[in-house]
């Protein structure tokens, strides 16, 4: 398996792929802020929608692969006040439960983290809901967890969830 970080000419080559991680996330009822009705078109336009912000560095996204093909993607937001703030947002960590405890999205996170500290980065943030699989591997990761907010969102499972916001102090 090989993480590389796609940029705004590499990102077409994968995107299709990209679309496929989406859309299977949110069929399995993870809370990616779209509609489980999400097509395949829109899904990739996602993915091409950020090529603007990829170009500037305000976006970097990593994939995992083998020959087989995509394994996982994370993408790093940096902080509109970056500047200021020395922070940035984890987004879109997918992987798909075939590749999961395997490292996949360990290394992924690596190579973020990696990134964010040459781009002096102290802080790192996601958020997250409370109980998900995601919330117990950012605590691996050393993430910890700074607020809850309650948020009545009718998910897959029909009830509401906790949006966690988990942080990680890079130096």
């Amino acid at each position: 398996m090989k993480v590389v970080q796609l940029n705004a000419a590499t990102l077409p080559v994968y995107r299709s792929e990209l679309a496929s991680l989406l859309m299977d996330a949110i069929e399995q009822g993870a809370p990616m802020g779209f509609l489980p009705s999400l097509s395949s078109q829109m899904a990739e336009n996602v993915f091409h929608d950020l090529r603007p912000q990829m170009t500037q560095q305000r976006v970097m996204l990593w994939i995992a692969r083998d020959s087989n093909g995509v394994l996982g993607t994370v993408q790093l937001q940096m902080d509109d006040n970056a500047v200021r703030t020395q922070s940035g947002t984890v987004n879109a960590l997918l992987v798909p439960p075939f590749a999961r405890h395997s490292g996949v999205a360990t290394k992924l996170m690596h190579k973020l983290e990696e990134t964010a500290i040459k781009l002096r980065c102290v802080m790192l943030s996601s958020n997250l809901q409370s109980g998900s699989e995601a919330e117990f591997f950012y605590r691996s990761q050393g993430y910890r967890c700074r607020s809850i907010e309650e948020e009545h969102a009718h998910s897959y499972h029909h009830g509401s969830r906790q949006n966690i916001l988990y942080y990680k102090l890079l130096r």
